[in-house]
């Protein structure tokens, strides 16, 4: 039994040094929770309690550059289940509530005086990694507060899925999850870089500062401070509960916090020297099955890196057929050991997102070897590693791929809103030469593209139209379509906002050594992505810009919502969907945010009466809860 409980504390304190101090998960939480319980029970048998054993102490110590810093209270994990039976028995008949879990990076936070003193990474319980430069420029974390007295908190450093999906692909090389992207946001040595990830702080614990005795009524303090604070309901039923907040999919989450309300309870309970007594956490783990890799395929981004897909036999997961999930990059690639005909597991990250998990079988046999040619234009490929992370990129400057891609981007939506240029039809033009450039679509003619097979009459005359009205364009979308690294719709409404929607002043600026880290939200990185893009473009956008007819009293400067924060949850019937909705309040100037808090006007909630958390929280708030009905009639008329 000794041997036994050698091994597995050796074997679990290299995954907890991995996971705390280089963001990297060896194994499944699934796997972990295993192991521990395994030598929690082992350790309860034999009374045995090696001095470096994790259920002991939390994560590793801290190995990287950044100071060190000795937290002023200890910061512990928390005891876990995964039966529902349990969290019932834990929660007897005590008032207790239910909060997310989330899958972040614990943060420390005090204030002093009402100001921000301090920020501290949980590390190994007792010591952290100070890291009050990047947590400045978190979203959400307020500098200051209304508060003199000394205030602590914990809460969760997170990036939540929108943000994620958004900021990873206009990063050369992209984080397998939210969490390793918050993680490795937070530890930046430079603060700039983490301003542009969009990293919030989700507060769940008030350690110091709140004199009552109800956890509940001590969230609701902070969130009157100014934080975001967990979204969270009182517990009736268990398992109503877990459903309940289950259900929020804007933020990755890993399991369902339970906690008594009983502040001084809690206390009396103590601690083990591995977490509190006084709350549980019930874990959830994703669904996963099995199946066969089929192929992997390889499909190109306007920058010319090739990301990998594993297709492999259709399988039910989360309600819905799933046949297809991206690999992300070489790398992970390689660590999965792939083959054709190997047996994969496969789930869907956060019930949404199907990944691959795992290769069963790691034969060796037929490996899934990356390209040596471009599937596209032939030329060769090559590795290029940044980060530690293996990316495949084209060579050729001029393959066909980079440029449907820069085209569909142009012609999207968000950019220039031209229906008919389809990703079908923009690879036809560009095969037979009629479109190299942005500025080839304004130079197309009826006689040209009346000789393509399936170009009718109509089919063109239809054409020529939607390219013309797409001059009519205001400066947001303009700079959405020229698809400028890292600059996506909300940056480039900004820069909209900035200039008053004017093309040439902006040029001008631009020409003047414009520093945009100057504008909200913006930092060092998208300043050089701008500049540099400007100069290699300069004259192509300057051709296109004289043939804009400019939309200069566009939505995109109005203020007319400028003091409204907006909150939208649950299904929408009048808007086709968030984003459609989302884009009409910020073209009025308004704000739209995740999470609803004491700076939140209004939600948005067709079902005023649901016991959604959000709606709750509202209520508790005093915030106003419109359908989408009632808020059209009193904002967007």
């Amino acid at each position: 039994m000794l041997e036994e409980i050698k091994a597995l504390v050796e074997e679990l304190n290299k995954y907890c040094e991995a996971y705390y101090s280089r963001n990297e998960s060896l194994i499944s939480d699934y796997e972990y929770d295993e192991k521990f319980d395994r030598l929690l029970m082992l350790e309860r048998e034999s009374g045995i309690v090696l001095s470096n054993s994790p259920t002991r102490r939390v994560g590793t110590e801290v190995v990287s550059a950044l100071k060190k810093v000795q937290h002023n209270h200890p910061m512990l994990s928390l005891g876990k289940t995964k039966n529902p039976n349990e969290i019932s028995k834990f929660i007897g008949r005590k008032k207790a509530l239910a909060m997310l879990k989330l899958d972040g990076l614990t943060i420390s936070l005090r204030y002093n005086k009402g100001i921000l003193v301090s920020a501290e990474t949980r590390g190994n319980g007792i010591i952290g990694e100070d890291v009050l430069h990047t947590v400045r420029t978190f979203t959400n974390v307020p500098l200051k507060i209304n508060y003199e007295e000394e205030l602590i908190c914990d809460g969760e450093a997170i990036i939540d899925y929108e943000t994620f999906n958004k900021i990873n692909n206009s990063l050369p090389v992209q984080y397998k999850n939210p969490r390793n992207l918050a993680a490795g946001s937070v530890r930046q040595l430079d603060s700039k870089i983490s301003a542009e990830r969009g990293v919030k702080f989700i507060l769940w614990k008030c350690i110091k500062g709140y004199d009552g005795n109800s956890f509940m009524e001590s969230l609701n303090f902070c969130s009157s401070l100014g934080f975001d604070v967990v979204p969270y309901v009182e517990v009736s039923d268990v398992n109503e509960a877990i459903r309940e907040l289950k259900s929020i999919e804007e933020v990755p989450i890993d399991g369902i916090v339970f906690s008594y309300d009983d502040i001084a309870y809690g206390k009396s309970l103590g601690s083990t020297g591995h977490h509190v007594r006084s709350q549980m956490a019930f874990k959830f783990y994703d669904e996963e099955v099995e199946t066969v890799l089929k192929n992997i395929e390889w499909t190109m981004g306007k920058t010319g890196v090739l990301t990998p897909t594993a297709v492999f036999e259709p399988v039910e997961l989360e309600g819905t057929t799933v046949e297809r999930a991206s690999l992300h990059n070489v790398s992970i690639m390689k660590e999965l050991e792939l083959s054709y005909g190997d047996t994969i597991t496969v789930y869907k990250a956060n019930q949404i997102i199907p990944q691959v998990k795992d290769n069963l079988d790691r034969s060796l046999t037929d490996i899934c070897f990356p390209p040596k040619k471009c599937p596209i234009c032939g030329a060769d490929l090559e590795v290029t590693k940044e980060n530690a992370t293996e990316v495949l990129m084209c060579t050729n400057a001029a393959c066909e791929g980079k440029l449907v891609n820069r085209i569909s981007n142009f012609v999207s939506k968000s950019g220039m809103d031209i229906t008919g240029l389809s990703k079908k039809t923009i690879e036809k033009l560009c095969s037979v030469g009629y479109v190299n450039s942005f500025l080839d679509i304004y130079n197309l003619r009826s006689k040209k593209l009346l000789t393509l097979e399936g170009f009718g009459a109509k089919k063109v005359s239809n054409l020529l139209s939607e390219i013309e009205k797409s001059k009519e364009v205001n400066l947001g979308n303009f700079l959405c379509a020229l698809g400028i690294p890292g600059l996506g719709s909300s940056g480039a409404r900004k820069i909209c906002d900035k200039f008053n929607g004017d093309f040439w002043k902006l040029s001008l600026e631009i020409s003047n050594g414009f520093n945009f880290s100057n504008i909200e939200d913006f930092g060092e990185v998208i300043n050089k992505s701008i500049h540099s893009y400007w100069k290699t473009h300069r004259e192509e956008i300057h051709a296109l810009a004289r043939l804009m007819k400019w939309k200069m009293d566009s939505a995109a400067v109005s203020d007319e919502l400028s003091d409204l924060s907006v909150v939208i949850t649950g299904k929408l019937v009048l808007f086709a969907n968030r984003q459609e909705l989302k884009e009409a309040i910020l073209s009025k100037g308004g704000k739209v945010t995740d999470s609803v808090t004491s700076k939140t006007t209004v939600l948005i909630n067709n079902d005023a009466d649901s016991g959604s958390s959000k709606n709750k929280k509202a209520k508790s708030l005093g915030v106003s809860i419109l359908t989408e009905k009632d808020f059209i009639e009193k904002y967007l008329k």
